[in-house]
Parts: structure tokens; sequence; C-alpha cells
């Protein structure tokens, strides 16, 4: 028997961050959660906010929210950018983490840019 989800079971989880997510957080390293993500490890950050996100059909099924491109993330302290948090400063909480695959050296009081990404939640299988 096939399995099968509806996109509006998908999209919740995707609709979730984008309507919740109000800070880009350059990292240095993976942060474990929200205090990492805004203190240690934070190396910058931009405001985002829901209009900003596009939730469609995902390229090989499934659905993605796809993450805008950032090219005014303020740094902040030095060191080597290698992940991206999106973060709820509301309810102080980390919603999602992704690496990069060009980390980009920061310096304080200086600007970066993040690329777009994509949140994927594939169709069951």
């Amino acid at each position: 028997m096939a399995k099968w989800a509806n996109d509006k079971v998908m999209d919740k989880g995707l609709e979730y961050l984008a309507a919740n997510a109000t800070r880009l957080y350059a990292c240095g390293g993976q942060p474990a959660d929200y205090t990492e993500a805004t203190g240690a490890k934070a190396l910058g950050f931009s405001a985002i906010t829901p209009g900003e996100f596009a939730l469609v059909n995902g390229l090989a099924g499934g659905r993605r929210l796809s993450v805008p491109a950032k090219a005014d993330l303020t740094t902040t302290v030095a060191g080597l950018a290698d992940h991206f948090a999106l973060v709820d400063m509301v309810n102080q909480e980390l919603l999602y983490v992704t690496t990069t695959s060009a980390p980009q050296q920061t310096y304080a009081q200086n600007t970066i840019s993040a690329p777009s990404w994509d949140v994927l939640i594939q169709d069951p299988t």
C-alpha cells in the first residue's frame, strides 16, 4: 500500500518556522540551543520576517521553505561563520540550524552575506 501526505500536513511545520523566525544568525560552530545561537556561537545576525520566506513544492517531491539570501548580516565579533541559525527572539527558541558549504571569515562591525537555502520535508516513502 502506498504512503501519502497532504501538502497541508507537511506545510504546518514549515509555516511555523516562517511565522516565528525573527532573526538569522551566522554562527561559528553548531549551536545547541537559543543561548548558544544568540550568544557564545553568534558572529552576526540579520532580522528576518515571515514575508521573506517562500513555501513551495520540493524539487524532488515534498515541500520546501526557501530561506532568502541576506547580504546584510551585521557581524559583531571575528570568527568563521560555518552555520546559520533561525531563531525566535520573542519566545527565545532556536528553530533551525544549517551548515554552509562556503564558510566566511567575520570581523567585528562588518557585514557578511548568507546564501539562500531550503528547509525540506520529503514526501512519505
